[in-house]
């Protein structure tokens, strides 16, 4: 069993370079960048008016007005000596004109402006070229792919871009009890809630769809679906079935599809059952069955390797510090990951880990939006004290509202 750093560092030195890809600006969102972006044309492409007011051609009191320039196509005429023209945000600037004045700072007398604060030269100009000259790096290799982003691309004339390819990842379920959300248990049964939330976890951490199937607890049967799996896959998931139970055949059977194992169990909890392996390309993650297990194993884990796969340069969880809300106990020899609340607040973060049951416990997971990460030496945190802690991708966008 190797310590959880020594198994997130063996991932990551297994993430594979990702392939690239062209892909329209519509579906490019949160990709990595794997080209340079130059602009063919100056930002702003011409002199346009940074708001709605007046063109005018030097400084003046009264001047008689000429027709109004529209943001549309074409190039208005000249501006005649001593004239002003209407003029709309984002319409060209006429010739003749040095500066605009906004219409609150005018009125109209008998067909004539009249302005009652005159602006300097140049101001309420977007001038040619003033954000971007042609030819200018505007997006650079690893960018992600913000919407902001995309919108330069598509003003520096780009309809597609070549981005890095994420991972296809396959989730498998395993287990004879295990049974669809829709069926009541029986004895001994329970209802599958892994399918749903590492699809959902992955997903929200920008690595869906996820392909997702479920197995019975036998040898044949899981190699089967495993290696159906593998075909559409380059990362395969398999929740459950990898413990030292008598009917956990996970492992034997990835071995039989020619995986080498890399590491099989983890000093961590939740999750110590966790185990890596590779093959020709393709990797397996075997995940402990129980759902927080599998969500620790998800956030700390695989998404740092599926972030480095597809091109991403921060790869790893960020760590943030808060202070405890309450004493947190735990025994030294493993690092233990506890789903906590983080609230912000004076004069930082505070932390507040909710009772559990142990990783079977989901229930106490719902209200989380973070994980405290204490490590194998700790013997836990008192009350006040600070503790580190990361944000749960799905909840990361949590962290901007009030």
């Amino acid at each position: 069993m190797i310590s959880f750093e020594e198994a997130l560092e063996t991932v990551l030195a297994h993430a594979p370079i990702p392939e690239s890809r062209q892909s329209c600006l519509e579906q490019a969102l949160g990709a990595v960048l794997m080209e340079t972006i130059t602009s063919d044309i100056p930002m702003p492409p011409f002199h346009r008016s940074a708001v709605d007011g007046y063109a005018l051609p030097g400084p003046g009191s009264i001047f008689p007005l000429e027709r109004e320039i529209t943001a549309s196509p074409g190039t208005p005429g000249p501006l005649s000596p001593g004239h002003a023209a209407p003029i709309m945000t984002g319409a060209p600037v006429p010739e003749g004109a040095d500066r605009i004045v906004m219409i609150e700072f005018t009125c109209l007398n008998r067909g004539n402006l009249l302005v009652r604060r005159m602006p300097s030269p140049g101001e309420n100009i977007c001038f040619q070229g003033e954000d971007v000259s042609r030819g200018s790096v505007v997006l650079w290799p690893g960018t992600v792919l913000s919407p902001a982003a995309l919108g330069v691309a598509a003003m520096a004339g780009r309809s597609s871009l070549l981005v890095a390819e994420k991972p296809m990842t396959a989730l498998m379920t395993t287990g004879d009890e295990v049974i669809s959300p829709d069926k009541i248990p029986g004895p001994g049964e329970i209802r599958n809630a892994n399918g749903v939330l590492g699809s959902s976890v992955l997903s929200a951490a920008g690595f869906g769809p996820v392909s997702v199937c479920h197995s019975p607890d036998s040898p044949e049967a899981l190699k089967e679906a495993a290696a159906a799996a593998l075909e559409g896959a380059d990362v395969l998931l398999v929740a459950g079935g990898v413990s030292m139970g008598t009917r956990d055949f996970v492992p034997s059977v990835m071995k039989e599809l020619g995986f080498r194992f890399l590491f099989e169990g983890v000093a961590q909890k939740p999750g110590k059952p966790l185990c890596f392996a590779v093959r020709n390309g393709k990797t397996f993650f075997g995940l402990p069955g129980n759902p927080v297990s599998v969500l620790v194993a998800l956030e700390e884990v695989v998404i740092p390797f599926l972030r480095k796969s597809s091109g991403f340069t921060r790869f790893r969880k960020k760590r943030f510090t808060g202070r405890m809300a309450h004493d947190l106990r735990k025994k030294p020899g493993r690092t233990q990951f506890f789903r906590a609340t983080a609230v912000a607040g004076e004069p930082g973060f505070l932390i507040s880990v909710p009772e559990t049951r142990g990783s079977g416990d989901l229930m106490s997971a719902v209200a989380a939006n973070c994980l405290v990460v204490l490590s194998e030496g700790s013997f836990g945190a008192s009350r006040g004290e600070e503790a580190p802690f990361s944000f749960l991708g799905s909840f990361a966008g949590e962290t901007v509202f009030s």
